[in-house]
């Protein structure tokens, strides 16, 4: 894989639902060279420079096609005030350059195992899962596959037609709609094959009866897609016995969680930023050390996701100790820290 931003170009841009707000961008690289593989369900970071803005963003999204066809492609749905995805929707056109990093990502499929794979998406959250279900087509078509797939109604589902198709031989795909009207209700009573329409969310007891009692023993479980969804199918999947090393999240949202299941912040102490010569009084008004840098305006660290999954955060601890504020935090190399899921336990030095 290459390092730092690769310039790739804009080969296509669509709509990939009926209300107009998630599009895809397949990106090949300008400079024509190979594309490593990539692990199915890992992401990309893109560095976006907007017109007037004194720094670019870096945003995270979710590789939504195979490996191995010669482009990456992502899949965004433009949120409301959100600048990354605000940005392409609306300046990004074919043909233009984007700034790209390398594949990342600890949410994948392990290409080597046969286990059943079974996937929880909700709304944009079935992006990772749309690039699992192409490669298990194409590489491993013979791997028993379910997909759960929640949004309010049908108008928002993502490559629908694309995951009927993907829906034969050992997959199999549920649609579920928490707020059915007539045209739900008429799929769900049309459904047949391996293609299924439910007028209801998504709930783990419900999901279980859908598949082979040895599943929960067995199966690989993903879930992707807003964190009220996440913390109810991973707290009912392990407390059904579902074993934690067999169960995978990805968050997405961009923003910092609201609440955290520890808090162990010290009350008061200084944040030293050494790069950037600034000394910072911690009071512990802020939910991670992320959202305290930047409404201090700290300009040089800048996060993707928010929750400790991309590691665009990362930054050397030079002194003092962090606390994390998750019980299920992906850990960086011995002296990094991630500032968007950490809290000071006293005074820390930053090289930042």
């Amino acid at each position: 894989a290459w390092s730092g931003p690769r310039a790739f170009r804009v080969q296509s841009k669509r709509l990939e639902d009926e209300l107009g707000r998630v599009a895809s961008f397949v990106l090949t690289p300008h400079d024509e060279g190979s594309l490593p593989e990539f692990l199915p369900g890992q992401y990309v970071p893109l560095t976006l420079q907007r017109p007037g803005d004194p720094r670019p963003l870096r945003r995270c999204y979710s590789l939504s096609d195979a490996p191995g066809r010669g482009h990456l492609r992502i899949t965004v749905k433009r949120i409301d005030e959100g600048r990354g995805s605000g940005f392409l929707h609306e300046r990004i056109q074919e043909g233009d350059l984007l700034d790209v990093g390398p594949p990342a990502g600890e949410f994948h499929l392990e290409p080597e195992s046969s286990a059943p794979v079974v996937m929880i998406a909700g709304g944009v959250g079935v992006t990772p899962f749309l690039s699992m279900l192409e490669s298990l087509s194409e590489r491993q078509p013979d791997r028993s596959a379910w997909l759960f797939y929640g949004v309010q109604q049908g108008a928002g589902l993502i490559q629908r037609a694309r995951l009927e198709e993907l829906a034969r031989g050992a997959r199999q795909v549920h649609f579920c709609y928490s707020r059915a009207g007539e045209s739900e209700q008429a799929l769900a009573a049309s459904a047949s094959g391996n293609v299924a329409h439910h007028c209801r969310r998504i709930d783990v007891e419900w999901l279980l009866a859908q598949l082979p009692a040895h599943l929960a023993e067995q199966g690989e479980f993903y879930t992707c897609g807003p964190d009220a969804l996440m913390d109810e199918v991973r707290e009912e999947l392990l407390r059904r016995g579902v074993a934690p090393e067999r169960f995978h999240q990805e968050a997405f949202g961009g923003k910092p969680r609201s609440q955290h299941s520890r808090v162990i912040a010290s009350p008061t102490c200084q944040v030293e930023l050494r790069r950037s010569g600034r000394t910072l009084t911690w009071t512990g008004e802020h939910p991670d050390l992320l959202s305290f840098l930047d409404a201090e305006g700290i300009e040089s660290v800048q996060a993707g996701c928010w929750r400790g999954n991309c590691h665009s955060c990362k930054t050397a601890l030079l002194q003092g100790e962090v606390g994390w504020t998750g019980d299920d935090v992906r850990e960086p190399e011995r002296g990094a820290v991630l500032p968007c899921v950490c809290v000071p336990r006293g005074d820390v030095v930053l090289d930042a």
